[in-house]
């Protein structure tokens, strides 16, 4: 299990919206998902996600890989329109 981040995206698009396009990629199990708005801009939201990996999915996998190594990937979910993804870490973990 680990956490991700989508640290800005519009406050227009819809949890449901994120969470469908996140499963359809079949690369793990959502075990928890946090909006958090985002201080200095009333447009935007960061999104804070812990996902239970799917070990058997090579996209998965992949991601995860290039998640570690890059220390970020773009998910398009609507073409041309992506998400930058990050690992995310509390702030206990970085003390």
């Amino acid at each position: 299990m680990s956490s991700i981040c989508i640290p800005r995206i519009d406050t227009n698009i819809p949890k449901d919206y994120i969470i469908n396009k996140l499963c359809n990629l079949q690369i793990g199990t959502i075990q928890k998902f946090t909006e958090i708005p985002l201080k200095n801009d009333p447009t935007h939201k960061r999104i804070l996600i812990t996902i239970v990996w799917n070990k058997k999915n090579q996209k998965a996998l992949n991601i995860q890989n290039t998640l570690e190594t890059h220390g970020s990937i773009k998910l398009v979910h609507d073409m041309p329109w992506y998400w930058k993804i990050v690992p995310a870490y509390s702030s206990t973990n970085m003390n």
